[in-house]
C-alpha cells in the first residue's frame, strides 16, 4: 500500500522523489490496466450482442420458411387425408416439417442462451475493470494529495532554514566575521535555489530577498550592515 503523509509529519518528511515516482507508477499501471480491460470487455459485450442479432435475423428467415412449409404440409394432409396410404405419407411429411421447425427454433434459443452467458461474463469483467479504474484514480488523487502536502511541509521547512541562514549570516557579518557570513550564505545557496530566493533590490527590506540583497551588497562593499 502507498505511504501516506500527514503534511509536515515525520512520515511525510521521509518521502523521497523515488517514493513519489513509485506511487505514480502504481496508479498509472492500475489505470492503464483497468482502461484496457474495460475497453476489451465492452467490445466483447457488443460483439456478443451483434453476433446474436445477426444470427437471429438469419434464423428468423429460416423459421419463417419452415413455418410456411409446415402450413403447406398441413394443408395437403387435410386435403388428402381421405386417401389411404397417401394420408400416412402426408402425416409423416407434417411431422418431419414440424421437427425441422422445432429444431430451428431451438437453435435460435440455444444461441440466445449462449449470448446471455457471453454478455453476462463481459458485464462481470466490465465491473471488475471499473473497480480497478476507481482504485487507480483513488490512488492517483491520494498520491497528488500526498505530494502536495509533502511539498507544502517541505517548503515550510526550507523557508525556516533560509530565514535561519540569513539571520546567522547577518549576525556573523555585524560581528565582524565577513568570511563566516559568506560561508553561511554559500552553504544555504541550495536552499535559496529550491525556494527561488535571490537577492532582490526591489523586494521589501524585511523580506528574505531584500535582506539578502542588503547583506550581499555590504559584503561586496564592506559597508556597515543595517540593524533593526
Amino acid at each position: 500500500s502507498p505511504p501516506s503523509s500527514n503534511g509536515g509529519g515525520e512520515e511525510g518528511k521521509n518521502l523521497s522523489e523515488a517514493d513519489f515516482d513509485k506511487l505514480d507508477a502504481e496508479w498509472k499501471a492500475l489505470i492503464d490496466k483497468g482502461q484496457a480491460a474495460l475497453t476489451e470487455a465492452r467490445e466483447r459485450k457488443e460483439a456478443a450482442k451483434r453476433e446474436f442479432l445477426d444470427f437471429e435475423g438469419e434464423q428468423d428467415t429460416v423459421i419463417a420458411a419452415e413455418r410456411a412449409s409446415l402450413f403447406d404440409a398441413q394443408a395437403r394432409r387435410d386435403q388428402w387425408s381421405w386417401v389411404p396410404f397417401y394420408n400416412t405419407m402426408l402425416e409423416e411429411e407434417v411431422a418431419a416439417t414440424q421437427e425441422k421447425l422445432d429444431g430451428a427454433v431451438e437453435e435460435l434459443e440455444s444461441k440466445r442462451r449462449q449470448s446471455i452467458v457471453k454478455i453476462a461474463d463481459a458485464e462481470s469483467d466490465i465491473g471488475i475493470a471499473q473497480s480497478d479504474l476507481e482504485r487507480g484514480y483513488s490512488m492517483k488523487y491520494s498520491a497528488i494529495k500526498i505530494r502536495r502536502e509533502y511539498k507544502t511541509g517541505r517548503s515550510k521547512e526550507l523557508l525556516a532554514d533560509a530565514q535561519a541562514a540569513v539571520r546567522q549570516a547577518e549576525v556573523a557579518y555585524t560581528g565582524g566575521k565577513k568570511e563566516k557570513a559568506m560561508q553561511i550564505l554559500e552553504k544555504a545557496q541550495e536552499t535559496f535555489d529550491a525556494l527561488a530566493i535571490f537577492p532582490d533590490s526591489k523586494a521589501s527590506a524585511m523580506s528574505i530577498p531584500g535582506r539578502l540583497y542588503d547583506l550581499q551588497k555590504c559584503i561586496d562593499t564592506g559597508a556597515e550592515y543595517r540593524t533593526g
